[in-house]
């Protein structure tokens, strides 16, 4: 077997870790046998087990491939609706509708709308009226509207925008944020409140949104892993707790090479979301280290903070 390290990304950074997903998942969608494990050089960095050794262009150009169908993801990302939503404010009737429709025409080997629509939000809580912003929505919901940042318009535009140069650049280098605007705000680097910085993050023109877009892209790829479910009537989004009063985001670093569908359930783990999980159990597992990122509330945003190591193998400070 071939293996591939990105080394662009840190698997303490949720948005890193959730464009390893990403990228574990379109990859897998054409060759099946491909295996991801995290190891620990500076940082936890993911390790892609492949068939055949395989060079980074030709890792690159399968993956660019594979999110540059246009009709897909325009379907995809405008919940097929005609006008597209901008946002996740479509009345909880309308959602149903496509869920019922994406759940018609999905299969085994085929049911990218129906995951991709069930890591949006759900449709079991809430009068029909409502909307799913209100109502069901996914806790990875950053932004809705305010300030001219929209969650659905922003993955149309990613998708739109984003080259195999910038998938390479998040892969494998070291990030340089070098984009502007069109985050997803997934990075800790994304909390831009006033009080942080040295000059008034609200006007673009002195302290321009920076970001990366590959590591956007492709992060947007792995929501289908993380689905909305209703739990004793609250909704509740995988990989999500409350611990402290505060909404909570754990993922795990696993040491052995697992497939995509094993991946899946691993992030179902409820010992990953305890406030004091079993560690001894979680290793035996093959689970190294765990991470947690709080998702706080910043004004018309939100944004999630820095995570901390829960196992104490985060690695050297950098």
């Amino acid at each position: 077997m071939g293996e591939q390290e990105l080394n662009g990304l840190d698997g303490n950074n949720l948005l890193a870790f959730l464009a390893a997903l990403g990228t574990l998942k379109c990859l897998s969608s054409k060759s099946p046998g491909v295996r991801m494990s995290w190891r620990l050089n500076d940082s936890w960095v993911p390790v892609l087990h492949l068939s055949e050794a395989q060079s980074k262009e030709a890792l690159l150009e399968q993956l660019s491939c594979s999110l540059a169908d246009h009709s897909v993801w325009e379907a995809q990302f405008s919940l097929g609706l005609n006008p597209a939503p901008n946002n996740l404010d479509l009345k909880l009737s309308d959602f149903r509708n496509q869920l019922s429709r994406a759940a018609q025409v999905a299969c085994i080997k085929a049911r990218l709308q129906a995951d991709f629509l069930a890591g949006l939000g759900t449709d079991a809580v809430g009068r029909d009226d409502k909307t799913l912003d209100a109502t069901g929505a996914t806790s990875f919901r950053t932004m809705s509207g305010q300030g001219h940042q929209h969650f659905l318009l922003f993955m149309r535009e990613l998708a739109e925008r984003t080259k195999k140069a910038h998938l390479e650049r998040a892969l494998f280098r070291r990030w340089d944020y070098g984009d502007k605007q069109k985050s997803m705000r997934w990075d800790p680097v994304d909390d831009r409140r006033y009080a942080y910085r040295a000059t008034d993050p609200g006007n673009s023109n002195k302290d321009p949104i920076v970001t990366m877009w590959g590591a956007n892209r492709l992060a947007i790829e792995a929501l289908s892993l993380f689905p909305v479910v209703a739990v004793d009537a609250q909704v509740r989004t995988v990989g999500f707790s409350r611990i402290n009063r505060a909404l909570t985001i754990s993922w795990p670093m696993w040491h052995g090479p697992l497939g995509l569908d094993v991946v899946r359930a691993l992030l179902n783990l409820r010992e990953l979301q305890l406030q004091e999980p079993p560690i001894e159990r979680l290793q035996q597992m093959g689970i190294v280290e765990i991470f947690r990122s709080r998702r706080i509330q910043n004004g018309r945003f939100r944004n999630f903070t820095p995570a901390s190591a829960v196992m104490g193998n985060a690695g050297p400070a950098l």
